[in-house]
């Protein structure tokens, strides 16, 4: 599945003067050791935690960042812009809901700084809730939030909406302010492959990737598309280049093992599905594919254990009860056979994947025939449960 990179805003920290005839510190770090000589006079010193809070922000030191911006906050309750940015550390460390939560706060103490509207905005997309997205990142447009950032956010949340022609409009406003900004040319590319023009969408990858050669998911989302078009090397060479990055990128590590197990390059297949597991052991599309490759391979036991941690991850995966149906009966375990492809084609009929119904259905009569089975005999099969949140990675 193609995820949107989102652009998080953060303004320049405003640093306090230092005092007249001193000389002013200009690296990041230098002013952080200022700032930290300042709270040895004076350890109560809600603005000094403040300020190397942002500067470890700046720095990308999220640890250090949060831990004195929670001191500026524990300090001094109502410091806005303490509250923003901790806000804006724990988006950037993936912890979405807390982003959400300390921005929202930043927002009550300081209602006219637009720029914690949107990055409330991209927090809220990476939750998933693109129409409450769409309702902050407006609000901060009409503030005067009307930063490339903004519109950018706003783009992404309405193409996650299917609102692809408000999407390119936004993007249209960024590129018009900056023709070379590489993520909107990602992002609109992404829009041309959903509506089936592939031509214009390797264009617009291209271009991001002569804007940004290291532009990581550029190079994964050109892969991509050369798989659904039957280019394998060409896909192999893309997934390549992105984890020369990345070498830790689980997404592209499976999507390689993917491509190489339709070159028929099973050992190099197992081996890329090896490495994406060991960074996201829980991924049941990646423990799907591994199962049907140890499957093809003659690995029933392992091929079982993936694809029942596959399912365990993600309840409704009707993909995995398949190929676990077809890896029972490769051991003439017919009950198992016959009970995993009955679940699976039920969950292929209530997602109206008509194909692969009639494809489990097709097997279930085999089965039937082939142990002396019938429908009668598993009246009691109980479906799995699916509670929101438990699915996996679609």
């Amino acid at each position: 599945m193609r995820k949107f990179p989102l652009w998080f805003l953060i303004l320049s920290v405003l640093f306090l003067p230092f005092s007249a005839g001193c000389n002013k510190p200009k690296t990041p770090e230098e002013k952080i050791a200022k700032h930290k000589q300042a709270l040895k006079k004076n350890p109560g010193s809600a603005e000094d935690h403040y300020q190397i809070g942002s500067l470890y922000l700046a720095l990308r030191n999220y640890p250090e960042a949060m831990d004195h911006l929670k001191d500026a906050i524990r300090l001094k309750n109502d410091h806005a812009l303490a509250h923003r940015d901790l806000g804006v550390a724990h988006y950037y460390l993936k912890q979405y809901k807390e982003a959400g939560k300390w921005l929202k706060k930043a927002f009550a103490l300081k209602p006219e700084d637009a720029s914690v509207l949107n990055s409330l905005g991209g927090a809220t997309i990476a939750l998933g809730r693109n129409e409450d997205a769409v309702v902050y990142l407006k609000a901060a447009l009409k503030r005067g939030n009307e930063h490339i950032e903004t519109y950018n956010n706003l783009g992404v949340a309405y193409a996650n909406l299917g609102q692809y022609d408000n999407a390119m409009e936004q993007w249209k406003k960024v590129l018009e302010a900056d023709p070379n900004r590489a993520e909107t040319h990602n992002n609109i590319a992404v829009i041309q492959e959903k509506l089936g023009r592939t031509k214009e969408a390797i264009g617009e990858y291209q271009k991001t990737l002569e804007l940004d050669p290291k532009h990581l998911m550029a190079h994964y989302n050109l892969g991509a598309l050369y798989i659904k078009d039957g280019q394998l090397e060409q896909a192999a060479g893309e997934l390549k280049a992105a984890l020369k990055i990345d070498a830790n990128d689980a997404q592209t590590r499976a999507a390689l093992g993917l491509v190489y197990m339709r070159m028929t390059k099973p050992d190099d297949a197992l081996r890329e599905f090896g490495k994406a597991l060991q960074i996201n052991p829980s991924d049941p599309p990646t423990l799907k594919a591994m199962g049907t490759l140890q499957k093809e391979l003659g690995g029933t036991r392992a091929s079982i254990d993936a694809l029942e941690r596959a399912i365990n991850l993600k309840p409704d995966y009707a993909e995995a009860y398949y190929q676990l149906g077809m890896v029972y009966d490769s051991i003439s375990n017919g009950n198992k056979a016959i009970v995993n492809t009955a679940i699976a084609r039920k969950l292929f009929l209530d997602k109206k994947d008509e194909a692969s119904s009639e494809n489990a259905r097709k097997n279930l009569d085999m089965f039937y025939t082939k142990y002396n089975l019938g429908p009668n005999d598993f009246k009691n099969i109980v479906m799995p449960t699916v509670t929101q949140g438990t699915a996996g990675t679609p």
